[in-house]
Formats: C-alpha cells, structure tokens, sequence
C-alpha cells in the first residue's frame, strides 16, 4: 500500500474512533456521577458538566467533518 492510502486509512480510523469515544461519553453513566462528585464543590458541578460537553461535541464535530473533509477530497480529485 502506498503511503496516501495509509494516510486516508488513518484519518478515517480516527474520526471513527473520535465518534465513537463521543457516543461512549453520551451513553455512559460516568459523566453524571462525576458532575454528582463535583456537586459538593464549589461551582455546584457546573465547570465539569460544561467541560464534558465542550470535550463530547467537539469529538462529534471533528470526527464527522474528518469524514466529511476527507471523504469530499477525494472525490473532487476523483471527478479532475
């Protein structure tokens, strides 16, 4: 395999693994006992359940357009 098709491999294997750690995040029940541990500090939980959301959409966003981005690539070099 040349080095391009290992490359175009590699981006489609992280931005599926990126939305998969995002669906991971959303279904699991870790985040809500982790904003409920912070409930006893002093901003009530709301810097960690902001983080952990700021971390979750921003897997999706740069997951799907990883896909988007490389998927559009080549087939504009494909249609040249």
């Amino acid at each position: 395999m040349s080095k391009r098709i290992l490359k175009i491999v590699r981006l489609y294997i992280i931005s599926l693994l990126c939305i998969a750690f995002y669906f991971y995040l959303e279904n699991s029940s870790e985040v809500p006992e982790l904003v409920e541990f912070s409930n006893k500090l002093r901003y009530k939980g709301f810097a960690t359940f902001f983080l952990t959301g700021l971390l979750k959409y921003g897997l999706l966003i740069i997951g799907l357009s990883m896909t988007i981005i490389t998927t559009f690539m080549l087939i504009k070099e494909k249609v040249k």
